[in-house]
């Protein structure tokens, strides 16, 4: 698994075999990482804008995990 970007306490982007894996930081009395895999239409999000896609991908994530939790890996 490699490393592409990272936001410390906040988010990781990861890329395995040909996966785009993003963990959120989550939470707030009790912290908890929420991991999901991009689909193709994030995919081309990211594509097209990068760092600041995923950092408000991450943003929704962390305010609504619930809406996400059925998509975790």
């Amino acid at each position: 698994m490699k490393e592409l970007l990272q936001d410390h306490y906040n988010y990781t982007l990861y890329e395995n075999e040909g996966k785009l894996l993003l963990a959120v930081v989550c939470g707030t009395v009790a912290v908890f990482d929420l991991t999901i895999e991009l689909n193709k239409a994030e995919k081309r999000q990211f594509d097209k804008e990068g760092q600041s896609f995923i950092a408000s991908l991450a943003d929704k994530i962390r305010y609504t995990p619930d809406e996400y939790m059925e998509r975790r890996v």
